[in-house]
């Protein structure tokens, strides 16, 4: 049956259909439509199923949509927030919906039309500059975010892994096999400590710090940074066109943006060692 203007308050838990046109159809133990509407107040191309009878554990309601939406069209959807992103994402998205409250997801997003601004990484990519993003992911009743598997390629930035937010959107968890940034190519592990800040461990074959050593010598206190417990092992990195440590390692606490501890040792490209210790005071 060939459905116009059909309006339904919930189709899976945290979602509204309006101006819907839709084919609908009888499917063994269930419904499909098929069609446009706005979903959430989002315009979307969908495909929507509701199971009549499941198994405990197993979706009732499975959502694929296809579209573009913007930041707040993002979040209308309640999918993972993206810091720093402007503009308008091309997306295909599926959405297993279970009765507990909880979801499961995977999409692929072009970034393409976005503008993208992660300072924290020292990257940036302009609108129009080719990028993309697929995950998978899960949203828990308790509200906390699992990203199963992130991939993310465009503008000079390659990042493949899997992490876990809270409800709040705060890091829990991070891990990164395969995180490549122009002449940085690292494994990354981070994690959330008990009393407040974050576990790094960064590994891998080079870290590029040219763009951040200015920033470091101009004397002004991070006062943003959370406190990092740091654990390093890398083999190349690069303060300056002229400087490159080479085999660093060791370890260090940050707090307020500065040193509390460290013990880091690495080599100059004539031989040379060098050291950098701090201790704790007391």
């Amino acid at each position: 049956a060939n459905i116009a203007e059909l309006s339904l308050p919930g189709i899976g838990d945290g979602y509204a259909l309006t101006n819907g046109v839709f084919t609908l159809s009888v499917v063994q133990d269930g419904l499909a439509l098929s069609g446009r509407g706005a979903v959430n107040g989002v315009p979307l191309q969908l495909d929507w199923k509701r199971e009549f009878r499941t198994d405990p554990g197993v979706s009732g309601d499975h959502l694929a949509i296809r579209g573009s939406a913007g930041r707040a069209q993002w979040q209308a959807l309640g999918l993972p927030a993206v810091k720093g992103l402007q503009g308008a994402v091309a997306m295909a998205v599926s959405i297993d919906l279970y009765d507990d409250g909880s979801r499961r997801g995977a999409g692929r997003f072009d970034l393409t039309g976005t503008e993208l601004n992660w300072p924290d990484i020292g990257w940036n990519k302009p609108a129009a500059v080719p990028a993309e993003m697929n995950l998978t992911f899960q949203n828990q009743v308790n509200g906390a975010l699992i990203l199963d598997k992130f991939e993310f390629s465009g503008a000079g930035l390659q990042a493949r892994g899997s992490a876990k937010f809270d409800a709040d959107a705060g890091l829990i968890a991070l891990a990164s096999d395969n995180f490549v940034l122009g002449a940085t190519h690292l494994m990354i592990n981070a994690a959330a400590r008990p009393g407040g800040g974050y576990r790094l461990d960064l590994q891998g074959p080079s870290l590029d710090l040219r763009s951040f050593v200015p920033r470091l010598l101009d004397g002004a206190k991070a006062t943003d940074e959370p406190p990092l417990e740091l654990n390093l092992k890398i083999d190349q990195v690069y303060l300056t066109n002229e400087v490159v440590l080479n085999q660093l390692a060791g370890t260090g606490q940050r707090h307020d943006g500065e040193w509390q501890s460290a013990d880091i040792h690495a080599g100059m490209a004539g031989g040379q060692s060098i050291g950098f210790t701090v201790r704790p005071e007391g």
